[in-house]
């Protein structure tokens, strides 16, 4: 993969774990989707995807209402794929289908055997992995061939067990796992110095190593290699990574700042890294504020209620201001992240850059997982400005953009398509789009208020 495709997925899995965090899982589908597309061999960016669609549908092991159903347009792209060995295609048209039910087997099977077709061993068995609990004994096989070429030898003999269990009628599954079992013993002695089959007894019964004691490992031998070779970009980002991962921000932020000045000043990925660990704290300290917040009664307390207030709004300030600070960036690197446009209009708006959040805003309407998100904004946007006729257009727009699934984000757009009719003075259409709320939704914001206001004045 080129070293463009690798950033730009780098940038996208960020912005994907911070959608997941605030429970956007479109938005992360999409950010992870394109990491996949991107580098298609690397199995953390599915395992984040289907973490997504799963968390999307609540665990609930079915997907969708009626997705066996409305899978099946991407079910024939994939039968299509497969006849013709169009093994990508395969596992793009597999994805299709795996957003409205991230548990079926039958799909996850075909998905599986086209990465293993692409040599994506490790996305391959995560994927026949996932296969449910029900694993048949097609997916045993497919992932025992998986293990079997990622030299995996003791799981694949244990994949072909199964399929011997599952199908007592393969007369290939006691023939593989004797040469697996050959396979396995030659792997042993080629990394037991002493030359024994079964390697040394120390070696058999040392525990695992874990995550955390790895991760260890990991950053003492990067530390050594800086140390040696402190003008190397790319240790300094490896460091800087198991850093990150550790939840170690303060030497994360150090890390990358090397790496910053030994690319000299070139390196604007690294300057990003930089960036997004050190607001880091600014985003701990505003979740404690507003938990701090939520904590204290206004009515007994004024003084305090506003202090902490006055904390909040200069702390979200600060977290705002570096956000876009990030998403500048990202847009030096790549013009056509819309998806950074969107973000940074919605900040520029907030700090009331009307101008300048509609340029961004209009960039950002072509990122089709915010298409509709922008067009509310660039709609909020333009009713600032007191420009009604194009505020009423955007948010139009809005409304058509928004899944008809998707009931909050309508009640939103109605709202401001409400504010807007009565800033216009037309009362009649204000209450055509309050009712339209208050019919499925009489407590959403003021908008009960709002309509007796309305007809008061009538």
């Amino acid at each position: 993969m080129s070293d463009d495709a690798q950033r730009k997925a780098t940038l996208c899995f960020q912005t994907g774990e911070k959608a997941v965090a605030r429970g956007d899982f479109d938005y992360a589908i999409d950010m992870f989707s394109q990491c996949c597309k991107l580098v298609p061999n690397k199995v953390l960016y599915r395992q984040a995807l289907r973490g997504a669609q799963r968390k999307k549908h609540k665990d609930n092991r079915k997907g969708v209402a009626m997705a066996a159903m409305r899978m099946k347009p991407a079910q024939l792209k994939m039968s299509y794929a497969k006849q013709r060995n169009k093994w990508q295609d395969l596992v793009d048209a597999a994805e299709e289908a795996l957003l409205l039910n991230p548990w079926d087997v039958p799909t996850l099977l075909e998905q599986g055997m086209a990465l293993h077709e692409l040599g994506y061993l490790d996305c391959a068995i995560f994927v026949l992995e996932t296969a449910q609990d029900q694993k048949t004994a097609e997916v045993y096989r497919q992932l025992a061939s998986a293990y079997e070429g990622a030299e995996h030898f003791e799981k694949a003999i244990r994949a072909w067990e199964m399929v011997s269990k599952t199908d007592p009628s393969d007369e290939q599954a006691l023939s593989k796992m004797r040469s697996l079992a050959a396979s396995a013993t030659i792997q042993k002695t080629k990394f037991d110095p002493e030359g024994n089959a079964g390697g040394s007894e120390s070696a058999r019964s040392a525990a695992p190593e874990t995550y955390e004691t790895r991760l260890e490992r990991e950053i003492k031998e990067l530390e050594a290699k800086v140390a040696e070779n402190p003008a190397s970009v790319p240790l300094w980002r490896d460091l800087g990574d198991s850093y990150k991962r550790k939840g170690d921000v303060e030497k994360a932020a150090d890390a990358f700042r090397k790496g910053v000045q030994a690319s000299g000043g070139s390196d604007v990925d690294l300057l990003i890294r930089q960036k997004e660990v050190e607001v880091e704290p600014y985003r701990r300290k505003l979740t404690e504020l507003e938990h701090a917040k939520a904590g204290v009664d206004a009515k007994a307390d004024p003084e305090k209620a506003e202090k902490i207030k006055k904390y909040v709004s200069a702390c979200t300030a600060e977290v705002l201001k570096r956000e876009s600070e990030i998403y500048r960036l990202r847009l030096q690197i790549n013009a056509d992240d819309y998806a950074a446009h969107y973000e940074l209009g919605l900040r520029q708006l907030k700090f009331g850059e009307l101008d300048e959040a509609i340029k961004s805003l209009q960039k950002g309407r072509q990122d089709t997982a915010n298409k509709w998100r922008a067009l509310l904004y660039l709609g909020v946007a333009f009713w600032r400005k007191k420009n009604f006729v194009l505020a009423e257009k955007n948010l139009g727009d809005a409304l058509d953009s928004v899944g008809s699934m998707n009931e909050e984000g309508r009640k939103e757009v109605l709202y401001y398509r409400g504010r807007v009719a009565q800033d216009a003075q037309d009362n009649s259409r204000a209450l055509e789009f309050l009712n339209e709320i208050a019919a499925i939704d009489y407590g959403y914001k003021d908008v009960a208020k709002r309509i007796d206001q309305i007809n008061a004045g009538n």
